[in-house]
């Protein structure tokens, strides 16, 4: 035993061990010291299982124990080493399942073996026991392990997708089940109770009905149909689609257990929360409760038998969390007696009068329900980001919903090309080199695109009349009238952010990374005048200049959101903070004065005073002024004619205007929807942009002057752009000097002249990837597809976009015919398209396959069209026939 800590107190001595074991023993006594407290150890805990006739469960993970525990006696009953045979190297365990009359386990290891155990609920001296079978079809590790409501069989799902059904009582013969459509892991399984139905989920959520014993694969239509499931662990069934988010396909939940006899769903989540939905619940976002206790990703959650207690399990803070399940009046009653318990004072204890009168009323109501959830062992967030629960407020608007749920972690980051490089040198065979590298070149000539969909206040006029503004990774400034670009190449990762110095002449910008920098350039001469960086994690998401030039304030998207003022000219850290626990929109540094600025984000507004080597920051204070709806988000800022007055633009389209930390005023409905964007126009008042596609000009006393609207019948004869590729089109950024500049969230750039004519000198795709290019063989032109479900036709020689086309699905690839006179198209979702090239209108349409489409070609001679497909098919078409006339199962296709 390997002892890492003691401690001692009144003779009586605790020791902690390497092994998650906390010895106790009397001092001065020659006595044997009594085992206190066990868990796992090593690496990872990954499987749990609960009993279905007792309030016992097992737990397995990489210290190569299976444990079983008394859930009633909170103690360890025993455990047993696995495998039962040694093999090198030891397989770790992944899955564990208890067998339905519970008097056997299964045990699936991180190898692909599976062991059948019996139930044994008693000590025992042997440190291994004998397993009743084995099984060793896979060579992967098996990821699940479900026993049917009968015993008749065993479903086992597999790393490498594949998933496999067992004959119990044929001595677990393979029944060989197939299923060509999924090659992920399978995380999840579940029975009818009638044993008819099996339901399994890949990694990617892609859920799969199998018909039992004709293994038939149930179609989408037919699935919802099915109702009598014996459990829900899935994450994919509709009677706990609430998990899911409002507004985004996505969920960071990822175990979950649903109990129908209690209608309560358990649910862990990628950060450790334990959260408990209704059963059942069919609408996404659902209202939910949160629960604080594991420290990492929640590895698996079950509910014993008797539904008494939930039991959770963390993956690597190897944890294994039992809790009391109360029912709701169970909940009211503890509430009621601790309070009874508690001393009057204690709800506002460390919080005195002259505090509490700062601040403002929903705050304390706030704090007192927080403190009254923490009586019942609760924790509760009104305004967390991801909950949509009763005290979350009004509506949320679904792009902003969507933009506060954007991930911008890379699994690779562009500083790590440089080891991989160094690794694969070193991994060359001995003697061979390199290929020399060519000795022609490119040069960057010209960019097509904006990047509007999850950035603002991003494009600026420079004092020389041109425009700045980023995509990807570059800096761009734009003469609009020749046409004509420059570039600023130096970041390695997507721009996020751009500001510009209040004299004009100097572009920040920082970018997506591991340790991302801010670059601080000359726009002129597009030379790098500093680099800041060491301070943030994942990417920063918006900066912006000191009154005077001199400092420099960023927002990070690290967990803390955290909030660095530089020294730039040194390039150096002056301080850090932390920004707040919602997302920060937007900043703004106070053009009166050179020590303050401000953040907008979700529900908040904060006011920050750099002091010294410090700074400080007041919550501003929404107040009575706000109306019933309370708290809004806050999506842009602005200052006014004094240093005490500042406006935002709301996630509601209203104006708020701020008298130093207050809210005094409110013009509501300024825009239908999210006002995104806001500028100040010297004295002469703002102007502000929406998501609505309206631009509002404003006097000093925010009484409405004119409004444009983005629409194409107010397009300019000679615009560049042919027209706006969304309509209404969403306004992200806006500034005005001698015409009203705008950004726009479909990736357009926008000029507006005071008569309301608009010229559009950039187009390019919105949100989401884009994988498909093509050049026409024919022409100076280039077919583009992507996620945001466009296709268009650029021309080189004119460097702007001819043609577009919206469509319903996302677009993965594009191929032109020899002839240039058809495009053909393929979908993520497997349909393919031919599109006539002269006006993109739809010729055929074919749909044998549900996975994108990897690849496409026509023949030399235009009358045959290859698709290959992520599912591993080949299929050929005839095209004038438009029939498919071959098909073939390969590897993956990819070119």
């Amino acid at each position: 035993i390997s002892v890492c800590s003691v401690a001692s107190r009144n003779d009586y001595c605790v020791a902690g061990t390497r092994d998650s074991e906390i010895y106790g023993f009397e001092l001065n006594r020659d006595n044997i010291p009594q085992l206190l407290v066990q868990g796992h150890h090593e690496n990872s805990l990954y499987a749990l299982a609960c009993h279905p006739r007792e309030n016992i469960f097992a737990t397995g993970g990489d210290d190569f124990s299976l444990r079983f525990w008394n859930a009633d006696k909170m103690s360890i009953i025993t455990f047993y080493w696995t495998p039962c045979v040694p093999l090198s190297p030891t397989p770790t365990i992944r899955s564990l399942a208890f067998s339905s009359n519970g008097n056997q386990i299964a045990v699936g290891y991180d190898n692909g073996y599976i062991e059948i155990y019996p139930t044994l609920l008693t000590g025992h001296e042997e440190p291994r026991v004998q397993p009743i079978h084995t099984i060793h079809d896979r060579t992967d590790r098996i990821q699940s392990l479900a026993f049917s409501p009968k015993d008749k069989y065993l479903a086992v799902g597999c790393a490498d997708g594949n998933f496999d059904i067992y004959d119990i009582g044929n001595r677990f013969q393979n029944l060989r089940f197939r299923n060509h459509g999924n090659s992920l892991s399978v995380t999840n399984i579940d029975w009818t109770d009638d044993e008819k139905y099996v339901h399994y989920t890949g990694e990617n959520k892609e859920a799969f009905i199998v018909k039992i014993p004709s293994f038939e694969i149930v179609s989408n239509a037919e699935k919802d149909n099915i109702r009598n499931w014996f459990t829900f662990t899935s994450l994919k069934h509709i009677e706990v689609r609430g998990i899911w988010n409002k507004f985004a396909e996505t969920t960071n939940i990822v175990a979950i257990d649903g109990n129908r006899s209690e209608g309560v769903i358990a649910a862990g989540d990628e950060q450790g929360l334990i959260k408990l939905f209704r059963f059942s619940t069919e609408r996404r976002g659902a209202h939910f409760k949160k629960y604080v206790g594991h420290s990492s990703r929640i590895a698996d959650v079950r509910f014993l038998h008797d539904s008494s207690r939930l039991i959770t399990i963390g993956s690597d803070d190897r944890t294994i969390i039992q809790w009391r399940f109360l029912l709701e009046s169970d909940q009211i009653a503890l509430v009621d007696a601790r309070r009874l318990s508690a001393a009057p004072s204690s709800l506002q204890m460390g919080l005195d009068e002259s505090m509490a009168a700062d601040i403002p009323d929903e705050t304390i109501e706030d704090v007192q329900m927080l403190q009254t959830a923490q009586f019942a062992g609760a924790y509760l967030d009104s305004d967390s980001e991801d909950s949509d629960s009763d005290l979350s407020g009004a509506e949320i608007d679904p792009d902003i919903e969507k933009e506060k749920h954007i991930s911008y972690d890379r699994t690779l980051y562009r500083e790590d090309y440089s080891k991989l490089k160094k690794t694969m040198k070193q991994n060359l065979p001995p003697g061979e080199k390199r290929k020399k590298q060519p000795d022609e070149g490119l040069t960057l000539d010209y960019v097509f695109g904006y990047r509007g969909y999850d950035c603002r206040d991003n494009v600026f006029c420079l004092k020389t009349g041109e425009i700045v503004y980023h995509v990807a990774a570059l800096g761009i400034v734009l003469n609009t009238e020749l046409n004509q670009q420059r570039f600023y190449n130096c970041h390695t990762d997507d721009i996020l952010c751009l500001a510009v110095s209040p004299d004009l002449t100097l572009v920040a910008t920082g970018q997506i990374g591991r340790d991302p920098p801010i670059h601080v350039w000359d726009p002129v001469k597009m030379e790098t005048s500093s680099i800041l960086k060491g301070e943030h994690y994942r990417g920063i998401c918006s900066i912006g200049f000191s009154r005077n030039g001199k400092l420099l304030a960023s927002v990070g998207l690290d967990d803390y959101l955290t909030i660095v003022i530089w020294n730039w000219k040194k390039g150096e850290k002056i301080t850090s903070q932390r920004g707040h626990n919602e997302k920060i929109f937007c900043l703004r540094w106070n053009p009166h004065a050179d020590d303050q600025f401000v953040t907008v984000g979700v529900k908040h507004i904060k006011f920050w005073t750099q002091a010294g080597g410090g700074m400080t920051s007041k919550q501003g204070v929404f107040g009575k002024t706000a109306g019933k709806q309370g708290k809004q988000n806050q999506m842009c800022v602005v200052f006014g004619k004094t240093a005490d007055i500042c406006i935002t633009g709301g996630g509601d389209g209203a104006i708020y205007i701020w008298t130093h930390t207050s809210l005094t005023r409110v013009i509501q409905d300024a825009h239908k929807g999210p006002l995104y964007a806001i500028a100040a126009v010297q004295e002469k008042g703002y102007v502000t942009g929406g998501k609505d596609g309206k631009v509002i000009l404003w006097d000093p006393e925010f009484k409405r002057i004119k409004t444009y609207e983005l629409t194409n019948k107010n397009l300019a004869p000679d615009s560049r752009g042919v027209r706006l590729t969304q309509e209404p089109t969403p306004v992200r950024a806006v500034t005005l000097t001698r015409r009203i500049i705008v950004g726009t969230q479909g990736g357009d750039i926008c000029e507006i002249e005071k008569d309301g004519r608009i010229r559009i000198p950039i187009q390019g795709h919105a949100e989401g990837e884009l994988w498909g290019l093509s050049t026409n063989p024919k022409k100076y032109e280039i077919c583009t597809v992507s996620d945001d479900k466009t296709v268009r036709i650029w021309s080189l020689k004119d460097r702007r976009m001819i043609r577009f086309k919206a469509f319903a699905k996302l677009l993965r690839t594009c191929e032109y015919s020899q002839s240039g006179k058809t495009i053909a198209v393929g979908t993520k979702d497997g349909q393919i398209m031919i599109l006539n090239e002269a006006d993109l209108s739809v010729i055929m349409t074919a749909e044998h396959r549900h996975r994108e489409v990897s690849d496409i070609k026509f023949s030399p001679n235009d009358a045959y069209l290859a698709v290959g497909t992520h599912d591993n098919f080949l299929d050929i078409y005839n095209v004038e026939k438009r029939k498919r006339i071959f098909l073939q199962f390969s590897f993956y296709l990819k070119r």
